[in-house]
């Protein structure tokens, strides 16, 4: 039935109905919400990361040479779930066994960096980036230049590995890093939904927009005249809701973020803030909303970020409020 099909993959797929409808989740009550499962959880999925990435490690090794597909979205979609946890590590006192975490990341920049998603290796290496400064105010003045030296130094480190590696294991970013894939499509998105007067309300959570493609899938010639999304964010917003809905889908986060950074007395809200940040930065390369623990935990921070009660508190009693240990 092709009804009970549509419906069942826009309702299932985390980034179509669900993904607009999470939101609401915030009105069952965010002042409930405690990080402490969150935080077990984070642990058991980078080990389980890590241990597939083991048996995985032959299929992405020939991704370079054969160049066939690699599952790094599970990869990746399984990091950007949990790597909030790095930007709450120095408020954690067993913080040792958070080292898988970073173990984790590191393994899933190296994926997406063999694999050319350059979208995906900007998000981690911004995620890297915010929690590295997040945990240097736990730094003493003493030692907080080797702290920045040391960051530095890994960084350079890496950019050599990649230099000396860029005919072999990074061939595909170097080939595909100035390349630009999604010109054609914003193209046609643009000529479709700017000359009509739908860019205002936008064509719903059904909405397509004209763009014809043709690939091979499963050995087949597929033809696409039509496309139900668009790879960079913010113009998914418009297609879905129009300019109207992506405006405030940014100015209610933006509030958020400025709210966290510069009202906020303890670093934690902070942590939530530069979360969101996160996401609308990602609206330029892709950023879509997902029904997700990422989506969820910018949605639950952006309600903290309002809240005074939690503006106002030290780092010791909301981590106290949110089970942080």
């Amino acid at each position: 039935n092709e009804v009970l099909s549509f419906l069942s993959y826009h309702i299932t797929v985390s980034n179509y109905y669900l993904a607009f409808f999470l939101p609401f989740m915030t009105f069952l009550d965010y002042r409930r919400f405690k990080l402490s499962a969150f935080l077990q959880l984070a642990v058991w999925v980078s080990i389980i990361g890590i241990v597939c990435f083991l048996f995985d490690i032959g299929n992405l090794l020939s991704t370079v040479l054969s160049k066939d597909e690699f599952p790094w979205q599970n990869y990746s979609g399984c990091f950007s779930s949990v790597s909030f946890c790095l930007f709450l590590l120095p408020f954690i006192k067993n913080k040792q066994k958070y080292f898988v975490v970073v173990a984790f990341g590191i393994i899933t920049l190296l994926i997406t960096v063999i694999c050319a998603r350059r979208g995906a290796t900007l998000t981690i290496g911004i995620i890297f980036l915010f929690a590295a400064c997040l945990y240097a105010k736990n730094i003493s003045n003493k030692y907080i230049l080797i702290y920045w030296l040391l960051i530095v130094g890994f960084i350079l480190s890496g950019f050599i590995f990649y230099r000396q590696q860029s005919n072999a294991l990074f061939r595909n970013m170097v080939q595909k890093g100035t390349y630009d894939s999604r010109e054609n499509v914003a193209r046609y998105f643009e000529k479709d939904m700017f000359n009509s007067t739908d860019i205002w309300f936008g064509r719903g959570l059904n909405g397509m927009y004209y763009c014809p493609q043709h690939e091979i899938v499963d050995g087949r010639y597929k033809y696409v005249k039509n496309r139900y999304a668009i790879e960079t964010g913010f113009y998914h917003l418009i297609l879905k809701g129009g300019i109207i809905f992506a405006v405030l889908h940014v100015l209610i986060l933006l509030g958020a973020v400025i709210n966290g950074l510069f009202l906020s007395r303890n670093m934690v809200v902070k942590a939530f803030s530069l979360w969101i940040l996160l996401s609308l930065i990602e609206l330029y390369p892709f950023g879509w909303p997902s029904f997700s623990i990422k989506f969820l935990l910018i949605w639950i921070g952006a309600c903290i970020c309002y809240d005074r009660i939690y503006l106002n508190m030290n780092n010791e009693q909301i981590c106290q409020i949110l089970r942080i240990q």
